[in-house]
């Protein structure tokens, strides 16, 4: 084992411990510090529990942790009807439909990012844009996810985090920012249209509203009219929070989306931390 690795979030309906799986969706995502996962009763339209499991300090998520967790973990256990995966890696870049060709995947993200020859490469076509999300993990990975669950529907977050952006517009333009481990996913919307999709590193609040505040001036967005949705690992006392609403007039946490239903120990955390999570499937 490389590291160690603890949950920091694991609440389930525990009336369904022993269900037969195949009425369920799995769905994993993961990401450099960890991982998630989410099960979601088809039949009954029910999510009925979260679980996250994040390394130690200066440790990244490697398949050793994941599969000494997928053995262990009894959730995860048994056949489910469907399961996706999403990557919240960087590798990836998007291409519009009419100018896609498969055999060009790895061509296209050897232009914006460093390949390296273990990468496997894939691409998400995207429902609610004319646009094909190309991306990148490595062979290792995808190797153990469809070792451990045949038939995965393997995603990259920003395809998730696009679609569900466009799909819960408002009729308004929409900034969202969705956070990791020392990095930010941005998606710009207005109504059904995507202006742009963009991932940054930060170490500091003031990265994040610098990063935020230029894109704004390049695509001419008013602080005033703008509407900020923040997701993933960011808290309303937070010195990144505090900042943005210096800055940014109506700021909004992500709700779960009002088609499904959730299991009461779900909402005994901050759920907009598992908002692309949750999406996941409902954006299938």
């Amino acid at each position: 084992m490389t590291g160690t690795i603890q949950p920091v979030f694991h609440q389930f309906d525990q009336s369904k411990v022993d269900d037969n799986k195949t009425n369920y969706h799995l769905s994993l995502q993961i990401s450099i510090d960890g991982f998630c996962f989410a099960l979601f009763h088809i039949i009954e339209k029910r999510y009925i529990g979260i679980g996250e499991y994040q390394t130690s300090s200066n440790q990244t998520m490697d398949t050793q942790l994941f599969e000494n967790i997928v053995q262990n973990e009894q959730w995860l256990q048994g056949n489910f009807k469907s399961v996706s995966c999403s990557f919240s890696n960087s590798k990836s870049t998007l291409i519009p439909s009419p100018l896609f060709d498969d055999h060009e995947l790895r061509s296209y993200l050897s232009l914006h990012t460093d390949l390296s020859p273990t990468d496997e490469v894939f691409s998400n076509k995207l429902i609610q844009s004319p646009i094909r999300n190309c991306f990148a993990i490595p062979h290792v990975w995808s190797k153990l996810i469809v070792s451990q669950f045949p038939n995965t529907n393997i995603l990259n977050i920003n395809s998730t985090l696009i679609e569900a952006a466009i799909q819960n517009n408002q009729k308004r333009t929409e900034i969202m920012l969705h956070f990791l481990g020392g990095e930010f996913k941005l998606v710009i919307t207005n109504g059904q249209k995507l202006l742009m999709s963009n991932s940054f590193n930060y170490q500091t609040s003031e990265d994040v509203i610098y990063y935020l505040l230029y894109v704004m001036e390049q695509l001419k967005l008013d602080p005033n009219k703008s509407v900020l949705i923040l997701s993933g690992k960011i808290l309303k006392d937070s010195a990144i929070y505090k900042l943005l609403y210096k800055y940014i007039l109506t700021i909004e946490f992500a709700d779960l989306p009002h088609s499904v239903e959730y299991a009461k120990p779900i909402m005994q955390t901050e759920t907009h931390r598992y908002y692309p999570l949750i999406q996941q499937y409902l954006c299938e």
